[in-house]
């Protein structure tokens, strides 16, 4: 993977999220999220094993998660000292000079787009006020990073994801940016490449043990989406 592309998505990352800037470290970059449940995530375009063989043997806090995109399909034979597996997401691009327009929305919903601090904010909600979709995007450089990326669960399969996304590729193609990077989910994967975007890596995620896990009550894992 480009490092240059994905540290330019990474700091769109950041700034949407509003977290401290990355940090260089050898083979990547370093975030810190400072979360009881993420303390930390570090990303290793162009890790190899030797390299990663070499992280596993350094101290690291509770919940810290590492995203490899390079061997992933073998990132479950490196692990050590309680360190698991969390999933596989998706990094992907798309050319937004041909990001196919938003559709109309059925009568029950309407779309807002809010712009602050240059980060763009779709919302789509039902006519009873209730949040139904939604997402953000930042423009930088010529690319536009696409983030939080969601449907509520009760307003899924009725194309509202479909519309954040197009009205959000609008509004950043308008903006400057030629094209789009996004981190998806597996789910999110297939709505995206109906609308064009293109797999770059797969990315494979890992997290250490974390302090507040019992047996029995696996707690709930964020993943970049």
């Amino acid at each position: 993977m480009d490092q240059k592309v994905w540290k330019q998505w990474l700091t769109g990352y950041c700034q949407i999220r509003q977290f401290a800037p990355l940090d260089i470290v050898p083979e990547g970059f370093f975030l810190e999220v400072g979360k009881r449940q993420q303390s930390g995530r570090y990303f290793f375009p162009h890790c190899d094993k030797v390299a990663f063989r070499q992280f596993m043997t350094l101290p690291h806090e509770a919940c810290t998660y590492v995203e490899v995109p390079t061997f992933g399909d073998e990132l479950a034979n490196e692990l050590r000292d309680g360190w698991r597996l969390v999933g596989t997401s998706f990094f992907m691009s798309c050319d937004l000079r041909t990001h196919p327009k938003a559709d109309d929305l059925d009568g029950d919903y309407t779309l807002a787009i809010s712009v602050d601090q240059a980060v763009a904010r779709v919302s789509i909600r039902a006519a009873s006020g209730e949040w139904a979709a939604g997402g953000t995007c930042l423009v930088q450089g010529g690319h536009a990073i696409f983030d939080e990326i969601s449907t509520a669960w009760d307003h899924q399969r009725l194309g509202l994801g479909r519309a954040v996304v197009s009205k959000l590729a609008d509004w950043a193609a308008k903006s400057g940016g030629e094209t789009g990077l996004l981190v998806g989910t597996p789910d999110g994967r297939q709505l995206y490449a109906a609308l064009g975007w293109t797999l770059v890596s797969e990315v494979t995620t890992a997290i250490s043990p974390c302090v507040f896990e019992k047996a029995g009550h696996d707690r709930a894992l964020l993943v970049a989406a």
